[in-house]
């Protein structure tokens, strides 16, 4: 955990995963589901699912309330039917335990009804669980399920981030930055948003990275680790965001093939800025070999997104 976190001593992941490893062989079930987090997220590990799921298995049996409900969480992230049933029969014994995450998963995933939904993800929130506090609020946000409210959302968002729930916390910023059912505070706004970043939430990385490329003078170096961490956390803004860190050299050195596969990494996931960038080099052969017709198909994706500059790419 220290070497997790750098508490006392250097931070190094890959070491914090292979001693979690170490002692996980040595059957301790915390550390079991500890190193089962590093190969899921791929911290100091490759990413690595299916033997994630096997090393929080091992400490699911053994009856650790934690293995199982991460189990059901990594379970359900795999959807085929058979891991739907082994997670809901997790989740259904976790709830009769008031474990208040499985609460809040059993709301998410296997309540059809809206307000039996809402019912259960009060009773999870009531139990003290942050992100179900927070999903509250993205329900009154949206008006699913209830009347919209941006008071209320602001509300749980606010109680959420209190809890120290990372999507608490952005929600909450995101709001005090918009002045959304609230009034504007940006100061505020600025640290709720690091407090969610130091938590590797990926958006609030994003809009970490983004505030400090605002400052006079930029703080480039800051910036680009920012959207690193969220790249490789799969985030398609972070994507975007690192390519362009390549191709312009802004905290690191330029390099337009890196800038070329990140682009198309957040492309593929359905970013329109991200579209906009690949098909633009893929058009104008910048860091990839130049394909008319390539580009043609990732510029019209974007500007179905609205992108008025990939339907003057197209125009050329």
């Amino acid at each position: 955990d220290m070497l997790l976190a750098g508490t006392g001593v250097a931070k190094d992941e890959r070491e914090a995963a292979m001693s979690y490893k170490a002692a996980a062989e040595m059957g301790l079930a915390p550390s079991q589901w500890e190193y089962a987090k590093c190969l899921k997220d791929g911290i100091g590990v490759e990413k690595n699912l299916p033997a994630a799921i096997e090393w929080c298995s091992k400490a699911a049996s053994q009856g650790d309330q934690q293995a199982q409900f991460l189990l059901a969480d990594m379970l359900l992230s795999v959807g085929d039917e058979a891991s739907r049933k082994k997670a809901e029969e997790l989740l259904g014994a976790l709830v009769n335990q008031n474990h208040s995450g499985a609460m809040r998963l059993q709301a998410e995933h296997f309540t059809t009804d809206a307000a039996a939904a809402m019912q259960g993800l009060r009773k999870a929130a009531d139990f003290g669980d942050g992100a179900a506090m927070a999903k509250i609020g993205n329900l009154y946000a949206s008006g699913k399920g209830v009347a919209q409210d941006h008071t209320e959302a602001v509300n749980w968002y606010r109680k959420a981030a209190e809890k120290n729930a990372p999507e608490g916390q952005f929600a909450y910023a995101d709001c005090l930055r918009e002045g959304r059912g609230v009034a504007k505070n940006e100061e505020e706004s600025k640290k709720w948003f690091a407090l969610a970043a130091a938590q590797k939430h990926a958006p609030a990385l994003v809009r970490v990275g983004q505030m400090h490329l605002s400052h006079e003078p930029a703080e480039k170096q800051q910036a680009y680790q920012c959207f690193q961490q969220a790249a490789e956390k799969g985030h398609a803004e972070g994507q975007y965001e690192l390519g362009v860190c390549y191709e312009k050299g802004i905290g690191v050195e330029k390099d337009l093939g890196n800038a070329v596969s990140w682009y198309r990494k957040s492309a593929q996931a359905g970013f329109a800025d991200g579209q906009l960038a690949y098909g633009r080099c893929l058009l104008r052969g910048v860091g990839v070999s130049p394909s008319k017709g390539l580009a043609n198909v990732w510029l019209k994706l974007a500007a179905k997104q609205g992108k008025s500059e990939a339907k003057k790419l197209l125009a050329e």
